[in-house]
């Protein structure tokens, strides 16, 4: 059962447009990856999905659960169960991590002492602890910034998780923590997930099913996962481009 289906879309910013004709699917309990050079749209293109009210819709549709959300705003498309790990988290004065991450759990959960509970549960497994009593992102580094936006999607609880570049500018260990904790704490209790990468750092440690290259702003190939990394890793994106 498809979960999500994207057909001929046309999408940028202001009057640019991005990302063309691009025509996707996502079926239950599946992960997929999105992978492309930087800037070939893989970022425009899953705020797309999210409703990010900067991205503008020129043409085409977004099928979400077989009803059409292409115009529906980004709190009523969260409501559904979409939400988005950004490519670059902002850093927030005067909001402390802790009390952003007990409002998020709010939304599911009552208790007091529940929130507390899952918001300690997930810091230690993505080792921000430590990070909690801070302004969300002041004095964070590059790899605990990106755990602490991974847990604000898991405080979430989705059913469509879009994860944006987690492995982009951060260490082995970070890589590492962050996959432990997709599948231990993510996988398992979502309809489906994409998985944006482009050095590919992540993708030893989650397994995906299919994969989507983009390249330019367009969808340039979709195939087996295995099939396409070692085609990247060998021989670049644009093997695949000029294989077509």
């Amino acid at each position: 059962m498809e979960i999500l289906r994207i057909e001929k879309l046309n999408a940028g910013v202001g009057d640019n447009i991005i990302i063309r004709d691009i025509n996707l699917k996502l079926f239950t309990r599946e992960s997929i990856l999105l992978l492309g050079p930087n800037a070939s749209g893989k970022s425009t293109l899953l705020n797309s999905i999210a409703g990010n009210p900067r991205i503008k819709i020129f043409n085409g549709s977004i099928f979400y659960n077989s009803e059409d959300i292409t115009s529906l705003d980004p709190v009523k498309r969260n409501e559904k169960g979409i939400s988005i790990m950004i490519q670059n988290p902002p850093r927030l004065r005067g909001v402390k991590t802790r009390k952003l991450f007990d409002k998020i759990c709010s939304r599911h959960i009552k208790s007091i002492v529940e929130r507390e509970k899952e918001i300690n549960e997930i810091s230690k497994a993505l080792q921000i602890q430590h990070l909690l009593d801070r302004d969300y992102g002041h004095g964070f580094s590059g790899g605990e910034l990106k755990r602490a936006e991974l847990a604000t999607l898991i405080f979430s609880r989705p059913r469509l998780a879009l994860i944006d570049e987690p492995d982009s500018g951060v260490d082995i260990d970070s890589i590492i923590i962050m996959a432990t904790v997709i599948k231990d704490h993510l996988m398992n209790n979502i309809d489906g997930m994409i998985l944006v990468t482009h050095t590919g750092g992540i993708v030893k440690y989650i397994e995906t099913s299919r994969s989507y290259v983009i390249y330019n702003g367009r969808i340039i190939y979709e195939g087996e996962t295995s099939y396409v990394l070692s085609k990247i890793f060998s021989e670049g994106f644009r093997s695949l481009l000029e294989s077509r």
